[in-house]
């Protein structure tokens, strides 16, 4: 098990080295890519749907289109984050590391990964549901009346959330703060999630499962990780975004070539902000794990003698 002290300096130092830089930026590259496809299929099914004639036709367009970019979302992150993690992991560990040897290594665990974020999706639903149920009920009878009426539109939807959370303002505040003290005790289970199932052969659930126990193994060490990774994060984020609209200030809003540069800038510390955050994963799960199960059960193996033939 590392040491806060440890952790932080291999975070902050590990990321200056072109190899890693490059084999992230092209993980980078395609999930941003795939992201922006998925987006603009899910705006185009949208889209359809608004057009149709039978507003329970519309509905359904958009509640399957719904459901399947967002599963298609969830392979997305499953696969570029798997990679990604085993990349950081072999780097920080000084092995060889390569997309290829990363994938390899991830491809076993990719349909437990997948499980598990469908199953922590619909936890997240299911508990939003729960704590939010004035403002859900409202917009379910909304829905079912537009159906009904064949009166369903996207501006009508808004509105039926934004009347819901007026109605019942105090039910609504009383969600918020309940969701974000859920969100400040459950953080340190939360992100460890994608580390557990890919760096220990557990199924979805007992990943899950897993995530609770370790995240209140050493819950202040963790939450005092999380706290000052994220303030650097921030530092960094607000310092670049200065920096780019300076640049696009000091082209009058309209120079391309300064407005260009301007995008650059922010794309940078992104880029830079999401290549950290990889190794701040595989160090934060280091600083919770000194063995995994898997290492634990070959010690408790029995050490197997092979005795040499006897003599007749």
């Amino acid at each position: 098990m590392d040491s806060l002290s440890e952790a932080l300096k291999q975070v902050f130092v590990k990321p200056f080295n072109a190899k890693y830089l490059f084999l992230f930026f092209i993980l980078f590259a395609a999930e941003i890519l795939l992201t922006y496809a998925l987006g603009f299929a899910l705006s185009f099914l949208i889209a359809l749907a608004l057009v149709q004639d039978s507003s329970i036709l519309a509905l359904a367009i958009v509640c399957f289109s719904g459901i399947v970019i967002i599963a298609l979302y969830l392979l997305v992150l499953v696969l570029v984050g798997g990679i990604g993690l085993n990349i950081a992991r072999d780097y920080l560990q000084g092995k060889e590391f390569s997309i290829q040897k990363a994938f390899e290594k991830s491809k076993p665990r990719f349909q437990s990964a997948f499980f598990q974020q469908v199953i922590f999706l619909i936890i997240l639903l299911v508990f939003f549901a729960i704590v939010f149920f004035p403002l859900v009920s409202a917009i379910l009878d909304s829905l079912l009346w537009q159906g009904v009426s064949a009166q369903f539109s996207m501006d009508s939807l808004v509105s039926s959330i934004l009347e819901a959370a007026g109605q019942d303002a105090l039910a609504f505040v009383a969600g918020i703060l309940v969701s974000v003290l859920a969100a400040l005790i459950f953080i340190p289970a939360i992100i460890l999630l994608r580390q557990v199932v890919f760096f220990e052969k557990v199924s979805a659930i007992e990943s899950i499962k897993r995530c609770l126990k370790l995240g209140f193994k050493n819950f202040l060490t963790t939450y005092a990780f999380i706290i000052i990774f994220a303030i650097v994060v921030i530092v960094g984020t607000v310092i670049g975004s200065i920096i780019s609209e300076n640049i696009a200030i000091a082209g009058n809003n309209s120079d391309s070539l300064y407005l260009a540069f301007s995008f650059l800038v922010s794309i940078g510390v992104q880029f830079w902000n999401s290549a950290i955050a990889l190794l701040f994963a595989v160090k934060v799960y280091d600083l919770n794990v000194s063995k995994t199960p898997e290492t634990v059960a070959e010690e408790k193996k029995p050490v197997r003698k092979f005795a040499g033939k006897k003599k007749k």
